[in-house]
Order: C-alpha cells, then structure tokens, then sequence
C-alpha cells in the first residue's frame, strides 16, 4: 500500500521555506526567504529537520566558528562535509545526498552538539561518519561510526540481494529506469547502483 501524499498545500510555510510544489513523491520544491529554490524531502520539512535552503546553517556557523575551538579538528571537519554534502549542490557527494533528500537533523546543525554525540559514540581518526539507512537523515540515531571498508560493505548489504540485483540491472537496461530512480526505490545510494549496473559489485550474479 503506498504512503498518503503530503496533504499540505502550495504556500504553506516551514521556517523559511515556502512550499512551492510537488516534485515528485515525497518532495517538495521551495522557496528559500533569501531567495533560492531547494527540494526537500515532506519527512524534513513535517518534522522540522529542514527550515531553510542551508542559510540558517551558514549563519549559525558563522556566528559560532571562533567560538568553540575546534576548527582545525577531525570531528569539525567530519561535521562541516556532512553539511556540506547535504546542502552545497557544488559539493562532489551533493548528487547521493541533498539531491536525493537526504538532510542532517536540526540538533546537528549545533557542532557543539554533533561533537558531544561523536566523542560519546566512538569516533576517531581513519573511521568514517555512515549512514544507517541511506534513505534517512543525518542524526543521532541513524548514523555510526565506521571504517570505511566497512561501510562499503553495510551500504551495499543493506537493501539489496540477488533477485533485487538481477531486476535492477534488467529496468536499468530498458533505458526508463534511471540510477537516482533506482537508488530511491531500492533504498541504496547512487554510487552502490552504479557498481550493480556496471558489475563492479555483485559480479556472480548473471
């Protein structure tokens, strides 16, 4: 059974954005009160996750960049990708992430918070931060810290087995099924559909 549609309308309000309208299912296009467009997921706006196109996060940095100490450290510049990752569409990783609708959590957008969680949850030079559920935001209960060859290997189990490869590579192959639309639908990243469809992964499944 599919989930209802977001039933707020075009013109409604969610911190600074206001909806503009529907870009597909489960996003919405807004507007920006300083004037730029986004699209964001109806989960972050509904729950307060996302309230502007990234320049509540900017002013806030600014304000709090010289205040903690922190800025030429590990765990600043894990927290500072992450947004970026999230909100700066001229970041490299943009297109797996806010382009997808994937945000970081409003408690996060405080690196003093993001530093308090990450030195209680294991992190340390050489791991990365990951995500549980690649559909899901940045936050406290759907990230943990991993060594990057493990979170290959997590982000690739996660949703996929060998029926799903096999049906993926056959809707890639009929030219109407894109890698984004894909990776969506099936709940992985771009990059893990990409490996599928050119066989750098799954390699023994025909």
């Amino acid at each position: 059974m599919s989930r209802k549609r977001f039933k707020n309308k075009t013109g409604d309000r969610y911190g600074r954005l206001t909806l503009i309208e529907m870009a597909e299912d489960y996003y919405w296009k807004c507007r920006c009160d300083c004037g730029e467009e986004k699209t964001v997921k109806q989960y972050s706006l509904r729950n307060g996750d996302t309230k502007s196109c990234g320049c509540l996060q900017r002013e806030i940095t600014g304000k709090r960049f010289t205040t903690h100490g922190l800025s030429h450290t590990t765990i600043y510049e894990t927290w500072r990708r992450t947004i970026r990752r999230c909100e700066d569409p001229n970041d490299r990783d943009y297109e797996y992430r806010g382009a997808v609708g994937v945000g970081v959590c409003e408690e996060w957008r405080d690196f003093t918070a993001f530093h308090a969680w990450a030195v209680k949850n294991g992190h340390r030079e050489g791991l990365d931060l990951c995500l549980i559920d690649d559909r899901k935001d940045y936050g406290p209960d759907n990230c943990r810290f991993m060594t990057h060859e493990e979170g290959v290997q997590h982000s690739r189990r996660a949703n996929l087995d060998a029926d799903k490869v096999r049906d993926i590579r056959a809707r890639y192959a009929t030219g109407f099924a894109t890698q984004k639309y894909l990776a969506l639908e099936y709940g992985v990243t771009q990059p893990n559909i990409s490996n599928v469809v050119n066989r750098k992964t799954w390699k023994n499944i025909p």
